[in-house]
């Protein structure tokens, strides 16, 4: 699990629920992100940098989607990639949680059984994993 500085403590509380796994947020460079990304089995991330850069490295990736639209912002080539919650007001491009009137459902409907399920998928059809 990796992230910015200030995802340290949020990124410590994911990994506390994952076994086996480690959290790097805000302990790696730029170059040994991408070094750990061009390793891994598969990527799991939000519509972001991270996404785009598994992308770019040919690696599986699965991408949760709230507010913006995997149309508009990608990941590109990998339409199969995103998980979305169906739900109306999504996409609406607000950047700050406090904006949205409706508890940041788009997110907050994306279910771990969604994300386990896309990963099966992506993984199943992959040449590189």
């Amino acid at each position: 699990m990796a992230g910015a500085p200030s995802e340290a403590a949020l990124c410590q509380s994911v990994a506390e629920q994952c076994p086996g796994s480690w959290n790097l947020a805000g302990c790696t460079t730029i170059g040994e992100f991408a070094a750990l990304v061009r390793r891994a089995a598969v990527c799991i991330t939000n519509d972001s940098a991270s996404m785009h850069l598994a992308v770019a490295l040919d690696r599986p990736v699965v991408s949760a989607f709230g507010p913006t639209s995997p149309l508009r912002t990608g990941p590109y080539r990998r339409m199969e990639a995103a998980v979305a919650a169906p739900v109306d007001c999504a996409p609406c491009y607000l950047r700050k949680l406090a904006q949205c009137p409706h508890d940041h459902a788009c997110m907050t409907a994306i279910t771990p059984r969604m994300v386990l399920e896309r990963i099966e998928q992506v993984l199943a059809t992959s040449k590189a994993a």
